[in-house]
């Protein structure tokens, strides 16, 4: 009997198989919260964007793959001095779908204060992939990265984003932190609140 042949039965038993880990690879899992080298991160602090610019600094948590999730977001000037923050309860998702809220969130309040050059800083790579590359993933997030790229190749501004570490991303993430345990609504600030002070 020639070794090499494959029953019917082995072929739905692989097809099975690879079904079961496709299904497994879809299940959304946390998304890891970038950190520095060890040893590095006494060093990472966030500097202010260049003369003329502005700084958006976003940040989400999500507690669990499906849990209670926040998002935050801050606008500072060339000098580090505070524009407008908020943060936001975002019911249950997942923890990409929550920063990509809170990206899409911001790029519309700092459009709204008359941002001509911004800089978007995000502590999530895989966001800022998605974000800056063609998108092929999960459609659940289509709507809104489309929504995200319209905003950074709208005309009235010059927008760069890349991403940072999250010691550099402490007072979005404090804002994150007070969205997660309060109300669903967005509370926006013109001052900085105690907690990032």
């Amino acid at each position: 009997r020639d070794s090499t042949k494959i029953t019917v039965e082995q072929v739905h038993g692989l097809m099975s198989e690879s079904q079961q880990i496709t299904h497994a690879l879809d299940k959304e899992a946390p998304l890891p919260r970038p950190t520095t080298p060890e040893g590095v991160s006494h060093g990472i602090k966030w500097d202010p964007p260049p003369r003329g610019w502005r700084a958006l600094n976003t940040d989400r948590a999500a507690k669990g793959s499906l849990g209670p999730a926040g998002a935050g977001v801050v606008l500072r000037d060339d000098k580090g001095g505070w524009i407008i923050g908020f943060f936001e309860n975002l019911g249950h998702c997942t923890a990409i779908k929550a920063e990509i809220r809170a990206v899409l969130r911001g790029l519309n309040l700092a459009k709204a204060q008359g941002t001509m050059q911004l800089w978007v800083q995000v502590d999530s790579k895989a966001v800022v992939s998605m974000l800056t590359k063609h998108f092929k993933g999960h459609p659940e997030y289509g709507l809104l990265i489309q929504q995200c790229k319209t905003l950074l190749n709208w005309g009235g501004w010059k927008v760069k984003i890349s991403h940072c570490f999250r010691e550099a991303n402490q007072v979005a993430d404090k804002l994150t932190n007070m969205g997660v345990a309060g109300n669903l609504e967005v509370n926006t600030h013109c001052t900085p609140t105690m907690e990032t002070r």
